[in-house]
C-alpha cells in the first residue's frame, strides 16, 4: 500500500448524506446492533442450558441403581 500525505487527504471531498440520512442509518445500524447482542445473549443461554442437561444425564447414568 501505498502512504497518503495529510496534505493530499485534506485535499480530498468527502460527500456525506444530509443529517438525517446520517440519524436514519445510525438508528437503522443500533437496532441491528440491539438485535445482535440479543442473539449473542440466548446463544449463551442455550449454551449453559445445554452444558447443565449434560452434566444432569452424566451423573444420572452414572449413579448405581437404587
Amino acid at each position: 500500500f501505498k502512504e497518503i500525505s495529510a496534505k493530499t487527504l485534506a485535499q480530498v471531498e468527502l460527500r456525506l448524506p444530509p443529517i438525517a440520512e446520517q440519524q436514519r442509518i445510525v438508528a437503522r445500524l443500533d437496532g441491528a446492533f440491539a438485535q445482535l447482542h440479543a442473539a449473542a445473549a440466548a446463544l449463551a443461554q442455550v449454551q449453559d442450558n445445554y452444558h447443565a442437561l449434560k452434566r444432569a444425564l452424566m451423573a444420572r447414568a452414572l449413579q448405581p441403581d437404587a
